[in-house]
């Protein structure tokens, strides 16, 4: 979202911005499988992900939210977030908001992973 801010102020263009921070995947050894998303709940965890994942964690979550806006809109992210008010079952409320399963979400995003590697790689 902030990418799409920064580019309506006329700051920096959008795909200048997800190129920068998808570049990491040009490096991604073959193969390299995204952090799973269970591990990705708390602060805490994202932290210990960061030093033991492979994975470019803030690509993956760009991909995983862009995935996320295409195929439900930005009001579905907002009420993702917005449910937490009354949960902590991030499972639930995932499924609630994106009216999916988290299985079928994360076939489309392991998909989405491996094309964006493919095209970045491509590009070099």
């Amino acid at each position: 979202m902030s990418y799409r801010v920064t580019a309506e102020l006329g700051l920096a263009p959008f795909d200048a911005q997800r190129d920068e921070l998808l570049r990491p995947l040009i490096r991604a050894p073959f193969g390299l499988l995204p952090a799973p998303f269970d591990n990705l709940v708390t602060f805490p965890q994202w932290v210990d992900a960061q030093r033991r994942s492979q994975a470019p964690l803030y690509a993956q979550a760009f991909i995983a939210t862009e995935l996320l806006i295409e195929m439900r809109g930005v009001p579905a992210v907002i009420n993702y977030f917005e449910r937490f008010k009354t949960t902590r079952d991030h499972q639930r409320a995932f499924t609630e908001a994106f009216t999916m399963e988290r299985a079928d979400f994360d076939r489309a995003f392991a998909r989405r992973w491996r094309e964006t590697i493919v095209r970045f790689r491509l590009r070099r």
